[in-house]
């Protein structure tokens, strides 16, 4: 990921990329990269300044390797997900450090809110991530103030936050 944010930073449309506001996501697998991309010393990536997991989980690679997130942290996690436990998804949020927000999604499966198969959390993802990227990569006190509120919605999803302040 570093070599492919490198590229992308070089690239031709590199001087359109402010780059005090890079943000990661990523969905299952990607999920697990983005973790290992802000809480593991090894892989972690100091251009980060806000990171969204999606129904992914943070790998093992052993407690050695392991340092608590220093950027804004946004998880969304089905509670019916059979590919990855909820419960490692809490147990991940518990451990991470402010600011950070954990959204329960009721229903669902595995990549449905987060692709193309249209969901009934759609429209809840779409506006709570924009509202989060602009909270953290565009320091919008407003938008961090309503980011739980607009993670929930009923009988789709429940928000909580940390936001450390």
């Amino acid at each position: 990921m570093r070599f492919a944010l490198d590229r992308v930073l070089a690239g031709t449309y590199a001087g359109r990329i402010d780059r005090t506001r890079i943000g990661v996501a990523g969905l299952s697998l990607g999920g697990g990269t983005t973790w290992g991309l802000i809480t593991d010393r090894r892989f972690r990536d100091p251009r980060l300044k806000a990171a969204i997991v999606m129904d992914g989980s943070r790998f093992w690679l052993g407690e050695d390797t392991y340092v608590p997130n220093k950027v804004p942290l946004m998880i969304f996690h089905i509670r019916t997900d059979i590919a990855l436990p909820f419960a490692a998804a809490r147990t991940a949020y518990a451990h991470a450090k402010p600011p950070k927000y954990f959204v329960t999604i009721f229903q669902g499966v595995h990549p449905e809110p987060f692709e193309n198969t249209p969901s009934t959390a759609d429209d809840m993802v779409r506006e709570s991530t924009v509202t989060f990227w602009r909270g953290y990569l565009l320091d919008d006190a407003k938008a961090r103030s309503e980011i739980v509120a607009t993670a929930t919605v009923a009988g789709v999803s429940k928000a909580v936050g940390d936001p450390g302040d």
